[in-house]
């Protein structure tokens, strides 16, 4: 370690926590501690929070991501900003996407009509069963 940084050291930290020690120990009023360098002033000074409750809900506004909203009964949000672009970059999110744009692809292809009639079934039969089944 340089001199020089063994220098600062000693008078930034270990004199200034000495003379805080002494004070204290003395009941002496200890120094602001705002005052004590600009990096304490950065680390304790605590920003302006809106404290007005429509401030407050503006801050934390949430968005609905509709692709991972799976009952429109029961939205899934996610609070607007970082958390939102956190959101949409997650594997979940990706995953529920990439299925739906396949689901989406595969619904937009024309159905052949013989893969969805079964030739050994009559035609009204599968209705008529439906709907006996729920009348009892």
């Amino acid at each position: 370690m340089p001199a020089e940084l063994g220098d600062q050291w000693t008078s930034c930290v270990l004199d200034k926590g000495e003379s805080i020690t002494e004070a204290f120990l003395s009941n002496e009023t200890l120094p602001d501690p705002l005052s004590l360098s600009e990096r304490a002033r950065e680390m304790l000074t605590i920003d302006a929070k809106p404290t007005n409750p429509a401030d407050v809900l503006r801050a934390h506004r949430k968005v609905i991501c509709p692709v991972c909203t799976i009952d429109s009964s029961k939205p899934f949000m996610v609070e607007d900003g970082p958390q939102a672009e956190a959101h949409r970059h997650s594997r979940v999110h990706r995953a529920r996407a990439s299925r739906a744009v396949r689901i989406k692809k595969k619904a937009s292809q024309p159905v052949s009509r013989s893969a969805t009639v079964d030739r050994d079934v009559p035609m009204g039969a599968l209705d008529t069963e439906d709907q006996q089944g729920s009348v009892a």
